[in-house]
């Protein structure tokens, strides 16, 4: 009445045995959940005396199946006569063929042995059928990985903790790339750049796994119109995560040629933000905690935007590939020749600037400053594999002739510095009107977004685990903003500058 199935012949020979090796293969996942039903056997029983228990429990499956995945059903049904089967003719059949729901294209499976049909009546669990099928059946359940491998409270605990640990994860390496950014400027120690390069490969990683699990929470929770309240705070952590996806201000790159993917981000700042503003669109409730997230997606986007125009910035022409132009003597001769024309009408212009640099004291850091800015705009065509015109040249070359080593050298220090910045953070737009308009409005929304949801009732919408991580997001933010603006404010560049 039951084929036994040819394709598990071969592990049929091991688990011949079924009853005798569930034990072993439930130490290595956890055990299969039973549930039993008392139904009548007699014929003239009520038919509902005999459905109810059983139809019950398959009606509920089924609807459980349509809003999520549900493990599909082993059944047993032993110490029952074929023929005079109720259940067994009118239910069974009549559910599991022909792709119904209780047919195993839906994932469901019968072990069917009749006791009161065999020459020797024996006890179900001692029947031959059901011990021979209940292997086949273990070997079913087996390949199609129905065996759970986490018991239900891990996979609760991890259901859990999973946004929540991302999130805090986050910013974690937000803080790590923020405390250590700047000391790779200075130190070239091993731990440091380990640190920093796994923190900055990971840090993006995170955030946007945190992001795609708060949209799929979102959209799983939502029946329509009406979404699940305790979803709905965590749609407030999707704009924390934009400002993680903006990077540190100290470190934009890990390398000179990640500039070069710029491009790459772009894209991934329209997806992110389309993501974020779809979670917010499913979580949108009209009160005071989704108007509080507006001003936040507006400082996450414009964070992130940030990073994005500064590798832009960092990559306005390509790195050198090969050496620069060497002319032959010839040509030196003739270019010389012109370099005298050229100079001798730049009196004038050689004068005013090198005067300026003449007896330059090393106290005065904001001289040292402005003339390192100056030559390094001659100097970053180098970088860039761009021609330094002659007069920058002979520049150059007057105001090394006017300062003394000392001098000298912390020119030199202060020029690496710039190159640092503007290949590696986002100084080269910090130190511009629109950087301080876009910090000024980024630090002042999460700031007055942080006031007020001090000053709303949160218990109602949060539990005190989520609490204590939003309280974490919120301090987070202002405190990675106020020591961004605090080192970089601290540095060497001037303000305001140019940038070119």
């Amino acid at each position: 009445m039951y084929p036994i199935t040819h394709l598990f012949n071969k592990m049929l020979q091991v688990l011949l045995d079924f009853l005798s090796v569930i034990g072993m293969a439930g130490a290595v996942g956890s055990s299969v959940k039973t549930t039993a039903f008392s139904i009548s056997s007699s014929t003239s029983a009520h038919p509902d005396q005999v459905h109810s228990p059983f139809h019950g429990f398959v009606e509920d499956r089924t609807i459980q199946s349509e809003s999520s995945a549900t493990a599909p059903v082993l059944f047993c049904f032993g110490c029952r006569s074929e023929d005079s089967d109720f259940l067994y003719k009118v239910f069974l059949l009549l559910h599991s063929q022909n792709g119904g729901m209780l047919s195993e294209a839906k994932g469901w499976r019968f072990i069917v042995a009749f006791s009161t049909d065999q020459l020797q009546k024996a006890c179900t669990q001692k029947t031959p059928r059901l011990n021979e099928d209940g292997a086949n059946s273990w070997v079913f359940l087996e390949m199609r990985r129905l065996i759970q491998v986490f018991p239900d409270l891990v996979q609760k605990l991890w259901n859990y903790w999973e946004l929540r640990v991302l999130v805090l994860v986050s910013l974690t390496l937000q803080l790590s790339l923020l405390l250590l950014g700047s000391w790779r400027r200075y130190s070239v120690k091993t731990w440091i750049r380990i640190i920093i390069w796994f923190s900055y490969l990971g840090a993006d990683s995170v955030a946007t796994i945190a992001l795609g699990v708060i949209s799929n929470n979102q959209r799983n929770s939502c029946d329509g119109n009406d979404c699940q309240l305790q979803n709905e705070h965590t749609t407030f952590w999707a704009p924390f995560l934009l400002l993680h996806l903006g990077g540190q201000d100290t470190v934009t790159a890990y390398a000179v040629q990640d500039n070069e993917l710029w491009l790459r981000h772009l894209p991934g700042v329209i997806v992110q933000l389309g993501v974020a503003l779809y979670t917010f669109y499913l979580s949108w409730k009209g009160n005071w905690l989704s108007f509080l997230t507006i001003p936040m997606l507006l400082a996450g986007f414009i964070k992130y935007a940030e990073r994005t125009w500064v590798m832009q910035l960092a990559n306005n022409a390509p790195l050198p590939e090969h050496k620069l132009y060497d002319p032959s003597p010839e040509q030196r001769r003739l270019l010389a020749e012109l370099a005298d024309v050229y100079l001798s009408n730049s009196e004038n212009y050689l004068k005013r600037y090198g005067e300026n640099i003449v007896g330059l004291d090393v106290d005065d850091i904001r001289a040292i400053r402005t003339e390192a800015v100056r030559l390094f705009e001659v100097f970053r065509r180098l970088f860039l594999n761009q021609r330094v015109p002659f007069l920058h040249r002979f520049l150059v070359d007057d105001v090394s002739a006017s300062l003394d080593s000392q001098n000298t050298w912390k020119v030199i220090e202060v020029e690496l510095g710039y190159a640092y910045d503007v290949f590696y953070t986002k100084a080269s737009l910090f130190f511009t009107a629109w950087g301080f308009i876009f910090r000024f409005f980024s630090f002042t929304s999460i700031l007055f977004v942080s006031v007020l949801f001090l000053l709303k009732e949160r218990h109602k919408y949060l539990s005190q685990t989520d609490l204590i991580i939003t309280y974490v997001l919120m301090v987070g933010a202002i405190l990675i903003e106020l020591y961004a603006v605090i080192l970089l404010s601290a540095s060497d560049w001037p303000w305001p500058v140019a940038t070119s």
